[in-house]
């Protein structure tokens, strides 16, 4: 946006930290419209990256203050990822399956014990090496996978930064696993089967 300068063209440049990444010439208008300009980039990782548009300094200029502006951008991995884990496909399964896929930055994967599922592995993973490829993990009717061990791992999971959404019903696990699972939990469950 410029005022009586009409017709003098400039650079506008984008920065990002103290490297050039793109440059555009332009003509400035005459009083106060604004000149769109479009960068488009492909950062490399994901994280919080800063970009800066400039425009150099321009004869009769009394202050620099608006040639410049500065914002930041957080980048995300190319998709989360969600495992669903249930004893049995179910209504509820796919209900959450596609509440979830309808977020284009979401890709999900379903451990069925019973069969029907899309992960790699056949039975409810014991360590975390295989669960930390997940953002987070949602448990649909999980009671009767919940043993002592699966709630360990789930636990361990959680300790090291993993994210679980439980969706409880009206079985139950062992007492066993509920002290497990009860270490991560904001609330404790205190009924379960002998």
């Amino acid at each position: 946006r410029a005022w009586r300068l009409d017709g003098l063209k400039t650079k506008v440049s984008l920065w990002s930290g103290n490297e050039k990444i793109a440059e555009k010439q332009v003509e400035l208008p005459t009083s106060g419209q604004t000149v769109p300009v479009k960068f488009e980039i492909t950062p490399e990782k994901a994280g919080v990256r800063y970009y800066t548009v400039r425009i150099p300094k321009l004869s009769g200029e009394v202050s620099l203050s608006n040639n410049s502006h500065t914002v930041s951008l957080k980048v995300l991995p190319s998709k989360k990822k969600v495992l669903l884990a249930c004893d049995h496909l179910s209504f509820e399964v796919s209900f959450i399956r596609r509440a979830i896929e309808s977020d284009p930055h979401i890709e999900t994967s379903v451990f069925a014990k019973r069969g029907g599922g899309d992960v790699p592995f056949k039975l409810f993973p014991l360590d975390t090496s295989k669960l930390d490829k997940y953002d987070a993990i949602v448990l649909i009717h999980f009671s009767p996978i919940m043993t002592e061990p699966v709630a360990k791992a789930i636990a361990d999971y959680v300790k090291f930064g993993g994210s679980v959404f439980w969706m409880l019903d009206d079985s139950s696990p062992s007492k066993r696993a509920l002290s497990k699972i009860n270490e991560i939990m904001p609330a404790k469950i205190s009924s379960g089967l002998s």
